[in-house]
């Protein structure tokens, strides 16, 4: 009651908690759309020793960060508390500076890393450069640089990520390494960095586009999603411990790949008129509850009274429409 003024207000809306906004959000890739609010992909965990919540957002670009929750203001959007993963996208471009002799200052302010990144990211990239005096191969037998990446990481754990990454690949085996990639982002980047090869050597190939269709047919996607979404309309009333509203994200939770009506609604045309036509309003909503609980309470036996059924259904009769007072009204008289 404190959170939300009433238990009828805290059981038929949804709430979720959104620490870092609604999407989409800013990529803030410096050599791609930087600012511009094209990330959709997003995934919360919790900090183990503050226990704030961390935001984890992956660009189409490949550049991957997080930062910690949540966000007070609209500045905090564009700020990086880690970047994971730089992507293709920056490489290319870092690969292209690096090619017109630009300084490792200028380098790095373009790039909005410090310029001991740059330095690194080149040795990774076996990319020819001389800074300062410092060139590739001398950086290369610098202590900083000569790192294993699988340093202190136990078989086990090596096997766990292959597995689950097989299973993952066994699982959608029409999905490119695109789609795969966001489906479980952690465990693609966290095998980038410490499995590169056998990762390389364990992904589909690149599916290579026919024509004008792209890697998802997305036609065929809709009409699969549709009868997906029909089915769970269909049996809704029986598969629900207690009455639930019918909304565009219950019903797309319920799916096996949410994200798909939450993220690419547009490119559903059929399953998103489905979805439409079949939203409750609040009185929606409560017509359906109550004819429910009365049914219910016939079935049991109990007293059925007025103030009982608004009472069970957790509608407040004070608030409540005068179409639903005449739906009640109704009921009763039958």
């Amino acid at each position: 009651m404190f959170l939300c003024g009433e238990l009828k207000e805290f059981y038929e809306n949804e709430h979720k908690y959104i620490p870092f906004g609604e999407g989409p959000w800013p990529c803030l890739n410096p050599s791609h759309k930087y600012g511009q609010k094209v990330v959709t992909n997003i995934s919360i965990s919790r900090c183990p020793q503050t226990g704030r919540s961390v935001g984890t957002f992956l660009c189409d670009c490949g550049f991957l960060y997080n930062r910690r929750g949540p966000d007070l203001n609209q500045d905090d959007q564009f700020k990086i508390g880690r970047v994971v993963e730089y992507g293709e996208v920056w490489r290319n471009e870092l690969k292209k500076l690096i090619s017109l002799k630009i300084t490792l200052t200028d380098i790095a302010r373009k790039l909005k890393v410090d310029p001991q990144t740059i330095k690194k990211q080149a040795v990774l990239l076996n990319i020819e450069f001389s800074w300062k005096g410092q060139q590739l191969e001398d950086a290369k037998n610098s202590i900083r640089f000569n790192n294993n990446s699988n340093v202190g990481i136990s078989e086990e754990i090596l096997i766990e990520k292959r597995y689950l990454w097989n299973q993952l690949v066994a699982d959608n085996k029409n999905l490119g390494m695109k789609n795969l990639t966001q489906l479980n982002p952690s465990l693609y980047f966290w095998l980038y960095h410490h499995d590169r090869e056998w990762l390389k050597e364990n992904s589909p190939s690149k599916i290579i586009k026919q024509g004008h269709f792209g890697h998802t047919n997305w036609e065929q996607r809709d009409k699969l999603l549709f009868l997906e979404v029909s089915r769970i309309l269909n049996k809704w009333e029986y598969d629900q411990n207690k009455p639930t509203r019918i909304t565009k994200t219950s019903i797309a939770r319920k799916t096996e790949k949410p994200y798909l009506i939450l993220n690419y609604g547009n490119k559903l045309p059929e399953t998103l008129n489905l979805i439409k036509l079949n939203i409750e309003s609040s009185d929606d909503y409560n017509r359906r509850k109550l004819r429910r609980l009365l049914e219910i309470m016939i079935l049991q036996g109990e007293s059925i009274t007025e103030s009982s059924l608004y009472k069970k259904a957790f509608v407040n009769k004070s608030e409540a429409s005068t179409s639903i007072k005449d739906f009640v009204n109704h009921l009763l008289s039958n």
